[in-house]
């Protein structure tokens, strides 16, 4: 709360509400939702009236049409609402690739661009892939350790239950307790307790040597 001394002429204007801007020194660190406490003076005698208001700061302005060493306070007799940024939920594409055209890259390209465009942060395995003609045990490592980068959800995309891949990856997401969702509806795909790496025919272990 910062205390500050206001002539009469200023105060009256800010206690009926007409008066919303506060032209100060710039000799303290003002912030938005601070609290002026603002304390009338008599000008002559430089004493306090007994006569105070309060008042939120809603924005703080330097710089153009204010003088240096100057501060602009706007001010409301509310507290300013707290905007959260929205946090963009982040999912991940899992899906089919061995043994479809292009590996299936167009499919997986289309539903990151949908789901990018409805505000969604997409995690894709089918971009930045280093090498493309690595084995399958790469390439699934590498599409582990971008699911496990933070991702909120799973997104399957339609043939994912005979990939071998997006069983893998729809097994650890279960077990981390990721909703998995249907693409394109992202309605939940109800997912058994079956689901399990055991099922999944694989000549060595994804992680280890």
């Amino acid at each position: 709360m910062h205390g500050l001394k206001i002539w009469p002429e200023f105060f009256a204007p800010v206690l009926s509400g007409h008066k919303t801007v506060e032209l100060r020194q710039h000799d303290r660190d003002y912030q938005a939702g601070d609290i002026l406490d603002l304390n009338e003076v008599d000008k002559d005698t430089g004493l306090k009236t007994g006569r105070s208001v309060q008042r939120y700061v809603t924005h703080v302005h330097t710089g153009l049409g204010v003088a240096e060493g100057y501060v602009a306070l706007s001010m409301s007799e509310r507290k300013p609402r707290q905007t959260v940024p929205p946090t963009k939920l982040r999912l991940y594409l899992s899906g089919p690739m061995t043994g479809y055209p292009d590996d299936n890259y167009p499919a997986f390209a289309e539903a990151a661009r949908s789901l990018r465009d409805q505000g969604y942060d997409v995690v894709s395995p089918a971009e930045d892939v280093p090498n493309r003609e690595a084995s399958w045990e790469h390439l699934m490592r590498h599409a582990l350790r971008k699911m496990l980068n933070g991702t909120q959800g799973v997104v399957v995309l339609p043939g994912w239950k005979s990939s071998r891949g997006a069983n893998v990856e729809v097994a650890v997401a279960k077990w981390l307790g990721l909703p998995i969702l249907e693409w394109d509806s992202l309605r939940p795909v109800s997912v058994e307790a079956r689901v399990k790496v055991r099922e999944v025919e694989m000549e060595r272990p994804l992680f280890g040597p």
